[in-house]
């Protein structure tokens, strides 16, 4: 093999190499942000079943199967979990729809203690903010 022929092989294997390192890296991000988007949803998922199902009765806390939480949330739970999600701005919808979507829940039939969707148990508050999300309202959602 003459040093050009040797020249042109090496430029190709740096070439197939740097394009293998592009790939590994592009499946890494996907794996890291799938397994973000998994956590965040999971977290977000519980704590609103965790507030949707349990109630009270006179004081008393009347739990579910299982569940121990209150179902009112307070200001305080929800900052915290807001903002938790807006660490995460790509998953989140800007502000003036975020507004324009709460506005709609706090009209809604369906709203129960001010935070919480009579229809999938959801915080609204936390729902309303992410962009994967739509008004769950049967026959037609109120937003999407």
């Amino acid at each position: 093999m003459n040093e050009r022929e040797t020249a042109s092989t090496t430029s190709a294997a740096v070439h197939a190499a740097s394009e293998a390192a592009d790939a590994a890296n592009v499946a890494a991000n996907t794996a890291v942000h799938a397994a973000a988007n998994v956590a965040a949803n999971t977290a977000v998922h519980a704590a609103a079943n965790v507030a949707a199902n349990a109630g009270t009765n006179n004081g008393e806390r009347e739990g579910c199967k299982g569940c121990s939480a209150s179902v009112h949330v307070d200001q305080q739970q929800l900052d915290r979990i807001l903002a938790s999600l807006n660490a995460r701005p790509e998953q989140c919808v800007d502000e003036a729809t975020y507004m324009q979507r709460l506005s709609i829940c706090q009209t809604c039939p369906s709203l129960a203690y001010d935070t919480t969707c009579m229809h999938c148990g959801c915080l609204v508050a936390v729902r309303a903010l992410l962009k994967n999300q739509a008004c769950p309202y049967p026959g037609q959602a109120r937003w999407s």
